[in-house]
């Protein structure tokens, strides 16, 4: 009986270090180093009018999140999406963060009436 339940508890710590782990995402790629305005925005109609605007324009990929580069009225740029919520707004900032060399954040923000 005893041996089962060592059994069962091996089990059980084997099974939640493999979930754990599975979750930990890898930390993302450098993909530009050059010092850039971030501008993050929540409104994608928004976005897409910023990135009409946008000279030289690179779009990279993490995390299911689009980010594009390139320069607006002279000024090297990174814009993106923060997504709905504090976390994803949170978390997309963060891959900011980690991907490019960005030392301001902007939001690019409007409001109604």
């Amino acid at each position: 009986m005893q041996s089962r339940k060592y059994l069962f508890q091996f089990v059980a710590t084997f099974a939640l270090s493999f979930f754990t782990l599975s979750c930990v995402q890898a930390a993302p790629t450098r993909f530009d180093s050059s010092p850039r305005i971030a501008i993050i925005s929540a409104f994608e109609p928004e976005l897409t009018t910023l990135l009409a605007n946008v000279r030289q324009k690179k779009t990279y990929r993490a995390n299911g999140v689009e980010f594009a580069t390139g320069t607006l009225r002279g000024k090297r740029v990174v814009l993106f999406l923060s997504g709905i919520s504090m976390v994803n707004a949170s978390m997309n900032t963060q891959w900011r963060w980690s991907g490019f060399a960005s030392r301001t954040l902007c939001s690019a923000a409007s409001r109604a009436g």
